[in-house]
């Protein structure tokens, strides 16, 4: 089960074409584990 999710870095990448932006995030665990990963948002 995930407890939070912090920020990897303050820059958010723009995907014009996509119509995307993506952020990199890590997902920490209750177990203590972590794992890197990337929020994608778009504007729908």
């Amino acid at each position: 089960m995930i407890s939070h999710i912090t920020i990897d870095q303050r820059d958010i990448v723009y995907d014009s074409r996509a119509q995307q932006a993506a952020l990199s995030v890590t997902v920490h665990h209750r177990d203590g584990a972590t794992e890197p990963s990337l929020l994608v948002m778009d504007p729908g």
